[in-house]
């Protein structure tokens, strides 16, 4: 049977929509060629790695195609390139724009008008039956579909470059669908060979460790010696999770960690976590070597600065302050930090200004306005080590004044440090014995270590 197929010249308005199936090898034949002499503006055709030997080794076919780029018309081919059709695919691009994609079995057309779909089929065997559908819906559907996988394929040139030469394929991809997800971060962790290491919020058991499968393939990587690292934010509300992972990966906590990602000897793959702590159903993977060495460094330079995980959740568990070490290099919030802690004491303040020229400019911050304030509304105890200057002490001696219980201020002079001396630009802030800041100049602007 052959069904009746409209020239592309006319309307897809003044014909009936249809949709048939064609069946023996003369009829498969005279439709194919139908097909391709009907694309007048383009042609779109996703093949499996034995149509491209076809297409070269049947002269209509090929005569089909050639008569199409005589015309100008873009026609675009997506199929598997192998060594065994590395020869017939170099010909074929000198007639189409080919391109590459692993494992690829589908094998369809599309063009301005028409879609045909086939099975695949032997080397030198030609079809049995072909699907055909003028049909508007089937059309737009397949030209979205053709592009996707468009996007997503390989230049030819390089992947016969990969075969004739040896060189490594790199690939940068997105993948969508938790199953397509599933089935990649299985893949991902069964090609790990000495290291893998990544981060993430931690707001239940990773995937990695709650799908069985995974758990196997991260518990075989560790018998097998591989090191396995992981950074995440460990919270009360999270411990027992964290305390699961902590017996397959070497833990550590960072604050305030967002995302997730992981790098292996040779490959990265990333998701995003929304503000609500919903993972997106996103995953980019890449293999090419600077992303990966890239990603690498980043972690490297995260875990220097994480607190391991048995520290953390001995803070915890045990209501045990954590210290802090933070440099605050933005002058404004350096400034409003400074004068926040002197503001927020309850029983003691101490300072140690080192120099006439860093006296000068704590007053001008306010410091000694808060200090006076702190003496007579809060009666907190000021003690300051001061350089010895007459005009410092005669603003010690209006700071004096404000305290009306004689013993809530203790002034100390020292010896004027050497001007050239960092520490002659650092001024030393403890509130109440357990926050301590240096707010320090540098080519005249402010910074603060806490």
């Amino acid at each position: 049977m052959i069904m009746p197929i409209p020239h592309a010249d006319g309307n897809a308005d003044t014909y009936n929509e249809k949709t048939e199936v064609v069946y023996g090898i003369n009829n498969t034949t005279v439709t194919i060629l139908q097909f391709l002499y009907n694309s007048i503006l383009e042609l779109n055709i996703c093949v499996d790695s034995v149509w491209p030997i076809i297409i070269i080794q049947i002269d209509p076919f090929r005569k089909a195609l050639l008569d199409i780029k005589s015309r100008g018309a873009k026609s675009r081919i997506i199929t598997e390139i192998t060594s065994d059709n590395l020869l017939y695919c170099k010909e074929l691009m000198g007639i189409v724009e080919l391109r590459h994609m692993d494992g690829f079995k589908s094998n369809f057309g599309v063009n301005e008008m028409n879609y045909i779909t086939f099975a695949k089929l032997q080397e030198k065997q030609l079809l049995q039956q072909v699907i055909y559908s003028n049909v508007k819906n089937f059309i737009e559907q397949h030209h979205y579909l053709f592009e996707t996988l468009w996007d997503r394929s390989t230049p030819a040139e390089l992947k016969i470059r990969e075969i004739e030469e040896g060189v490594e394929s790199y690939e940068s991809k997105i993948l969508y669908g938790s199953e397509i997800i599933t089935e990649a971060l299985a893949r991902f962790y069964n090609r790990v060979v000495k290291h893998c290491d990544g981060y993430g919020v931690t707001i239940r058991l990773p995937i990695v460790l709650g799908s069985e499968g995974l758990n196997k393939i991260l518990i075989n990587l560790k018998s097998k010696g591989a090191r396995l690292r992981y950074i995440t934010e460990i919270t009360k509300d999270n411990i027992c999770y964290c305390k699961q992972i902590m017996e397959i990966v070497d833990l550590r906590h960072m604050d305030g960690v967002r995302g997730g990602m992981a790098v292996s000897d040779t490959e990265y793959i990333t998701t995003a976590i929304t503000r609500d702590s919903k993972i997106i159903p996103h995953l980019f993977y890449s293999n090419g070597r600077q992303i990966v060495e890239q990603q690498q460094h980043i972690f490297e330079t995260l875990w220097d600065r994480s607190m391991p995980a048995e520290q953390k959740i001995k803070e915890i568990e045990e209501g045990i302050e954590p210290d802090v070490i933070e440099v605050i290099n933005n002058p404004s919030k350096s400034k409003d930090l400074f004068l926040s802690f002197l503001e927020s004491a309850t029983k003691e303040i101490l300072v140690i200004i080192p120099s006439y020229n860093q006296f000068v400019r704590i007053e001008k911050l306010g410091v000694i306005e808060l200090a006076k304030k702190a003496i007579v509304v809060h009666n907190i105890r000021v003690k300051m080590m001061v350089p010895s200057h007459k005009s410092i002490e005669q603003t010690i001696v209006h700071l004096k004044q404000n305290d009306h219980n004689d013993d809530n201020v203790d002034i100390r002079y020292i010896e004027q440090i050497d001007a050239n001396t960092a520490e002659n630009k650092t001024t030393i802030l403890i509130v109440d014995r357990k926050v301590s800041l240096d707010l320090f100049y540098k080519n005249y602007i402010l910074f603060c270590r806490l």
